[in-house]
């Protein structure tokens, strides 16, 4: 017994020997693969937490960076991290120390610094403006500067003193005259955009625009005069792909044959306000016709002469047509000619945006309700087709060309039945004179024949008449026609 005993002691202090490891082992495994997950879902939340401030910081203003960076560690870096200064916006914001945010924008090697939209100081502006000049050129990361509203001595001086930015655009100019003279060592700059808030006057010519052999986008509007500034100078900025021009009126005949046709990378190209007996349009679509890249074109306000269906026509490069023509005088031969031309690019077109304003719709349907007054005897019926051609109706002269199976059928102003434009020959219509915003009195009595179309029904007609086009019609007031235009990203 004394034997079993301690054998039995030692049974049991054995197995508790083999035992108490395998427990030791049953708890210390399970605590340190809870550590190691613990570690990993730590670092998976820190990174979580590192991207998700990363998107949130995205939406603060600089001065709002600025107060993060004295936080924590943490968010200094995030606060820090290069993509949320690589563009530095100062959109309702107001700077005090220009030097300081300059040092900034130096420090996180700032590439965009844009300034539109910027709370601009009521008193000493002009004193507001000479610090951000003085300090600006220290920026010698930046490559990009969108300008608010300023002096155009304000242009002049960064163009002078900023050498290395690439692109420089000042779309609210608020002087009535500017030099281009500060331009002219910028061999680096690839795009300019200039526009003031009222039609200014340049100093100068634009020759010195002439040694900016990298310029691959140039925005000229706004310019009185612009056609005796010399625009034959364009044609030596060889590198150009977007070009924009407003004040076309006094051109000179050679500036489509010549000039635009040195052009030869020009993929873009938009014109403003052809208008008077001057405006050489003819010879710019000429020009436009022979540029193989040339495939967007938007004309803003301009005269559509007699002959310009068969001028656009002769444009089979385009893709992208923006057309908003002056509705002064002859409304219905100008749509007359605008549908013709677009119709014989049927082939090529692939967008295709046709500006009418408000004054146009209002003074058309004007005119169906001074038809309607000469009536002395008016029907229900008749007041019910007011309402359906009167109101957002252009006027265009006949015939109206369309596919051959398809009719489009108007009311006219007369009131009587319905008229099919395939079959207006055969018909008889009440002859009308054109009344748009001027209506000028015509020597003969007898007056062309003009259909009121309702814009829904042109809008079928342009879609038929182009399946491969995408057809859209603008109605816009006049003083917004300059903001109008084709979006890049369409196909």
């Amino acid at each position: 017994e004394v034997d079993e005993v301690p054998n039995k002691g030692k049974r049991k202090l054995s197995s508790k020997e083999q035992d108490a490891p395998s427990a030791k082992r049953a708890k210390t495994a399970p605590t340190g693969e809870s550590e190691k997950q613990h570690m990993q879902f730590f670092m998976m939340n820190i990174c979580a937490g590192y991207s998700s401030l990363l998107h949130v910081f995205q939406y603060l203003k600089v001065q709002e960076l600025l107060r993060a960076t004295r936080v924590c560690r943490m968010w200094r870096d995030i606060a820090s991290h290069a993509s949320l200064w690589r563009t530095v916006r100062m959109k309702n914001s107001q700077v005090r120390d220009w030097e300081g945010l300059v040092k900034s924008l130096r420090k996180h090697e700032t590439q965009h610094l844009d300034l539109r939209k910027m709370l601009v100081p009521n008193d000493d502006i002009d004193g507001m403006w000479f610090k951000f000049t003085r300090a600006i050129n220290k920026a010698t990361s930046l490559q990009r500067l969108d300008l608010c509203k300023c002096p155009a001595w304000v242009v002049e001086m960064i163009a002078e003193t900023c050498l290395q930015l690439k692109v420089i655009n000042a779309l609210a100019i608020k002087c009535p005259s500017m030099n281009l003279q500060m331009f002219e060592g910028h061999t680096n700059l690839e795009e300019l955009r200039l526009k003031s808030q009222t039609t200014f006057h340049l100093n100068s010519t634009l020759e010195p625009l002439k040694q900016l052999s990298s310029l691959k986008h140039l925005s000229l509007t706004t310019f009185k005069e612009l056609g005796k500034m010399e625009p034959g100078i364009i044609g030596c900025l060889k590198n150009l792909e977007s070009l924009e021009l407003g004040e076309c009126c006094d051109f000179p005949e050679d500036f489509g044959p010549e000039t635009l046709t040195q052009l030869k990378r020009l993929e873009r190209l938009r014109l403003e306000k052809g208008q008077g007996k001057n405006c050489p349009t003819f010879s710019i679509l000429e020009g436009i016709s022979t540029l193989p890249t040339l495939t967007h074109l938007e004309l803003v306000n301009f005269d559509v002469k007699p002959g310009f269906d068969k001028a656009l026509a002769q444009c089979k490069n385009i893709r992208r047509l923006l057309i908003i023509p002056t509705y002064v005088t002859q409304s219905a031969t100008t749509n007359h000619m605008v549908l013709n031309g677009v119709n014989q690019l049927s082939d090529s077109l692939t967008n295709f945006v046709w500006g009418v304003t408000h004054e146009l719709l209002r003074v058309t349907e004007l005119f169906v309700d001074q038809c309607e007054g000469q009536k002395d005897s008016k029907t229900s019926s008749s007041k019910a087709s007011k309402k359906s051609w009167g109101s957002d109706s252009i006027p265009i002269l006949k015939p109206i060309h369309q596919p051959a199976d398809e009719g489009i059928s108007v009311k006219q102003p007369d009131g009587e039945n319905c008229v099919d434009v395939n079959k207006a020959d055969d018909k008889v219509t009440d002859e009308s004179e054109d009344k748009d915003e001027t209506d000028d009195a015509k020597a003969s009595a007898a007056a062309p024949q003009v259909e009121i179309l309702p814009l829904p029904k042109l809008q079928r007609l342009l879609t038929s008449s182009l399946p491969k086009t995408k057809v859209k019609i603008l109605k816009i007031p006049f003083h917004a026609t300059w903001r109008q235009t084709i979006s890049e990203s369409a196909p």
